[in-house]
């Protein structure tokens, strides 16, 4: 698939992992406080999704949106690969289960 195409997926080799955890996480029931938040996975080698951010303690490493409970258990995530995400619901990403 061409790279400029909207449907391509960067992380093709790991989707199939990245699914596997994603659907665990989904299986728990989240309680009633939560909280969406950025996060870095500490990675400093040769990948185009990384991201630099000179203000935090780990610089390079792979971008995480994450929705996390009250105690600290993700109930949802979306890896960052520089591309918006592709939203199902008009009122926006998590919006639906915030």
């Amino acid at each position: 698939m061409d790279r400029n195409h909207p449907d391509y997926d960067r992380f093709y080799k790991i989707r199939p992992l990245i699914e596997s955890i994603r659907k665990t996480c989904l299986e728990e029931t989240p309680g009633e406080l939560q909280s969406v938040d950025e996060h870095i996975i500490p990675y400093k080698g040769r990948c185009k999704m990384k991201y630099y951010n000179p203000r935090k303690p780990d610089k390079w490493g792979l971008k995480v949106i994450a929705r996390c409970g009250r105690n600290g258990f993700v109930h949802d995530f979306w890896m960052c690969d520089g591309m918006a995400p592709k939203v199902e619901n008009s009122i926006g990403f998590f919006a639906a289960d915030v």
